[in-house]
């Protein structure tokens, strides 16, 4: 591309490539809608205005007419390998729902394979039409909470945020900013003079912890789940990235909040952070995060901001990207109706690449290194390694669990009252208290999580899955110990993957082979495997729309309250181990 060819375009002294005629631009600049033509050259816009003599012979030319032209949308926040699809699965399933760009955090993968994996990852994305930048993580955040595969140098992050396509660090936490990690804050130090963003991952974050946080060069928050942090979080200047994936929905309550205060929407974007690949088919991805903010009252120019311009300024990539004007990337999307925001057409780089949510050209699967699929050091557990016990002279005892939530990321803290036979701790289905275990399966420490947790109502069998942020260790929800056994080896046996299991009889499954992340199939057929895991869960007692997803949070160590790594039942808000048994 040569920057000389658009002016000549725009000048009328040249031909364009393509023009885009009688359109009503939805014009992200100006917030407003107006009529507009658009000559596109070598990928690029190079012109915006009423019809020039931009047409030739070979010139194509789109009728736009009864329709808004609209920028392709941007997710700001979002790990790809939670869909559980390849990078080439995902864009092919998220192009024609209008996506055109994500800023994607890696560090799942990174979690397990470093920064061979992240680059594994980055460079399958380069083959795929969906523009895919890239932000890092500072691994491990605190390897004493969770044992984890690997750890990536500061060093090496350095290196790493030299690179065009790396924006950034994610997940930025609380505790290393308080503590005062000189390591921690050097990084966020060294990537502010390079101009890259500084994502935080702040929930439950209010008041002098927050405004330490954001005084450590933090800039931005994907945790964002009351209403009351969002106000406090923009007063102080952080950009807010609203999120709405399959178990964090916060589009709702923050959206409402917004219209019922009031509150300006340009600092604010939209992510999506998690989304299985089943919601991704069905839903859409930036598309339906669009319609569930207008829904909550946002109105629609508004919303395709936060989706779009907004999320490229922050990012400091509105000259490229974001905005439908000259000099910018040709990545356009024509929709007959802003409000239902059904989209018709996608163009990236000037070409159309999908009409009526169909992809025109799927890109060859990737094939991954060797390394990425040996991935477990694990041994057979047995039923007796779960076995919690206490005094044999007991009848009852009162313990910490864990309380889970089917639509947000945040648990609960519970005290509730077991019984005990002949000194063993079992769990109680009638009030929905159920073991939950987390295996190590990275350094073959056969450390083992034990804990309760209350939420999942399962009446017989396990679910068991090696998808547990952050360090992907295995772990499992059952009502019994030997089937909680037969779930994780089950797990370890497929070498990563999702199981539901009653008694010693696999329900349904998904294997995952891939650094246990990750499916090798198309994403039909991993959507149809999730569907039968929902399925047998259901069967199984299971009340949750997607149990799976919300198992996958409860070894997370970094959001509040209650978490089970295998290391133990943590404390997320004071940041501590618990004991199990309330003294």
């Amino acid at each position: 591309m040569q920057r000389g060819d658009l002016i000549d375009v725009a000048l009328d002294r040249a031909k364009a490539d393509l023009i885009i005629k009688d359109g009503m631009l939805v014009n992200v600049n100006t917030r407003e809608i107006h009529e507009a033509n658009i000559a596109i050259k070598d990928g690029r816009i190079a012109y915006v205005g009423p019809l020039s003599n931009a047409i030739g012979s070979k010139t194509r030319v789109i009728d736009a007419k009864g329709r808004y032209v609209v920028p392709g949308l941007l997710d700001g926040h979002v790990h790809i390998e939670s869909s559980m699809l390849t990078v080439t699965e995902f864009a092919r399933v998220v192009l024609p729902h209008g996506t055109s760009t994500v800023m994607a955090d890696f560090h799942e993968i990174g979690s397990i394979l470093g920064l061979k994996g992240i680059k594994a990852l980055i460079d399958e994305s380069k083959r795929t039409p969906l523009k895919v930048y890239t932000l890092v993580r500072y691994l491990p955040s605190d390897p004493t909470q969770e044992t984890l595969a690997t750890s990536i140098p500061v060093e090496e992050l350095h290196r790493f945020l030299e690179l065009k396509n790396v924006l950034g660090i994610s997940e930025i936490t609380l505790k290393p900013i308080l503590d005062r990690n000189n390591t921690y804050l050097n990084l966020i130090d060294y990537a502010l003079r390079k101009g890259k963003a500084i994502d935080g991952s702040l929930s439950g974050c209010f008041g002098r912890k927050l405004n330490a946080a954001i005084s450590s060069g933090v800039l931005s928050d994907h945790e964002t789940v009351k209403s009351v942090e969002l106000i406090e979080k923009l007063r102080l200047g952080l950009t807010v990235m609203l999120r709405e994936g399959s178990t964090a929905k916060n589009v709702s309550d923050l959206a409402s909040t917004m219209v019922d205060k009031k509150i300006c929407t340009s600092n604010c974007c939209l992510c999506t952070d998690d989304v299985h690949a089943s919601d991704l088919v069905r839903k859409g991805h930036m598309d339906y995060v669009i319609r569930r903010t207008i829904k909550e009252g946002i109105d629609p120019l508004s919303a395709i901001q936060m989706a779009t311009i907004n999320t490229a300024k922050y990012f400091g990539l509105d000259h490229e990207i974001g905005t439908i004007s000259p000099g910018r990337v040709a990545d356009i999307l024509l929709v007959e109706d802003l409000e239902k925001f059904v989209i018709d057409t996608v163009l990236i780089n000037g070409n159309v690449v999908a009409e009526k949510g169909r992809l025109l050209k799927r890109t060859p699967p990737f094939k991954f290194p060797v390394f990425a699929r040996k991935t477990f050091k694990t041994k057979m557990i047995e039923t007796e390694d779960l076995t919690i016990r206490t005094k044999r002279d007991l009848e009852h005892v009162k313990v910490n669990v864990i309380e889970a939530f089917g639509d947000q990321l945040p648990t609960n803290s519970m005290v509730k009252e077991l019984r005990v036979e002949k000194g063993v701790l079992n769990p109680d289905l009638y009030n929905d208290v159920l073991k939950l275990i987390v295996v190590e399966r990275h350094r073959g420490t056969g450390n083992i999580g034990l804990g309760f947790v209350h939420g999942f109502n399962l009446e017989r069998g396990a679910l068991a899955s090696s998808v547990s942020h952050d360090a992907h260790n295995i772990i499992a929800v059952g009502t019994d110990d030997a089937t909680l056994a037969f779930a994780a080896n089950t797990i370890t046996k497929m070498t990563g993957g999702l199981a539901a299991v009653r008694e010693s009889e696999i329900l349904a499954s998904l294997s995952l082979p891939i650094a246990g992340l990750i499916s090798d199939m198309p994403a039909r057929k991993v959507v149809k495997m999730v569907d039968d895991l929902n399925e047998a869960a259901k069967d199984l007692g299971c009340k949750m729309d997607s149990p799976f997803m919300t198992l996958s949070f409860l070894a997370l160590p970094r959001i509040p309250k209650f978490r089970l790594t295998d290391k133990g039942l943590w404390d997320a808000s004071a940041m501590r181990f618990v004991d199990l048994f309330v003294r």
